[in-house]
């Protein structure tokens, strides 16, 4: 179906990285035999960071125009890139101005031009998952600026993805929030992601309502859309209330994982990081 190769799709891309991060990181907890050496790791870091520049670079070079604002959606190309996608570009340009904004501010340039496309024209999407990878990127974006406007921009999203969460559908045990606008199925991808967004949205705003709205999708989920004894991560359930048990994607597990993480480091409360790790589990053994 579409939707299978939509999400197949975003498996592979989305925040990748981010979520082999968390399954390391859960790795460690798990093995109390793995050491890192951190040492090792600060003296290779000159060679990531030379690395990464120069792919950002490059990048920039070959799909970014700068009499536009435009990131093309591939090399050679003249179509702009989708808006998750974009989302992502946008993230590892604001990597280059934290990594890179000391020595000079061409990348905050190319982000502002950028972003200034995207706010006159599409800040929000038809798909609630896809405005929330643009959201995290926003309030990304302010932790590493400073800058209103992007804290703006990232409460607009949000607001616009809390007004999905819906009680009327689906299953015996209602709630969630909808894969899209069309309210076509509700999926862990427009689920898990709001949960972390909400709790960064806390974390630079102080705003306890953020904080409830994490929870509250996140105990709904885990009560209605975990396996409470293999802990695999179902991907959607559709407007007939059928859960779809089958699919098993790292997309799924990793946002569950991630809002665990995010979850336990706000709140303390043992029961997010111990629902990780089984996630993890579940992963490492399928």
């Amino acid at each position: 179906t579409c939707m299978n190769m939509d999400m197949a799709g975003k498996a592979l891309s989305g925040h990748h990285v981010y979520v082999m991060g968390m399954m390391f990181i859960l790795c460690l907890m798990l093995n109390g035999r793995v050491q890192c050496d951190l040492d090792h790791l600060s003296s290779e870091g000159g060679i990531y960071t030379t690395r990464a520049r120069s792919s950002l670079d490059n990048y920039l070079k070959h799909f970014y125009d700068p009499s536009k604002g435009i990131i093309y959606d591939a090399y050679p190309s003249s179509n702009p890139t989708g808006y998750w996608v974009l989302a992502h570009a946008m993230d590892a340009i604001m990597d280059g101005v934290k990594l890179f904004g000391s020595q000079n501010n061409t990348y905050l340039q190319v982000f502002e031009n950028v972003y200034a496309k995207l706010a006159s024209h599409e800040l929000l999407d038809d798909y609630y998952d896809d405005e929330n990878w643009m959201g995290m990127m926003l309030v990304r974006a302010y932790m590493v600026t400073k800058n209103n406007v992007y804290l703006s921009a990232a409460e607009t999203i949000f607001n616009d993805i809390k007004g999905g969460w819906d009680t009327s559908c689906c299953g015996s045990v209602k709630g969630g929030i909808w894969w899209n606008k069309a309210h076509s199925s509700k999926a862990t991808a427009s689920n898990g992601g709001p949960m972390i967004l909400a709790a960064l949205m806390y974390q630079v705003t102080g705003n306890n309502n953020y904080l409830t709205f994490a929870q509250t999708v996140y105990d709904y989920w885990w009560t209605n859309m975990v396996d409470n004894k293999t802990y695999h991560v179902y991907d959607n359930i559709n407007t007939s209330g059928q859960k779809n048990t089958v699919w098993t994607f790292t997309y799924n597990e990793g946002l569950m994982i991630g809002a665990g993480v995010h979850l336990y480091t706000t709140t303390k409360n043992e029961k997010y990081i111990l629902n990780s790790i089984n996630i993890a589990r579940f992963m490492m053994n399928s």
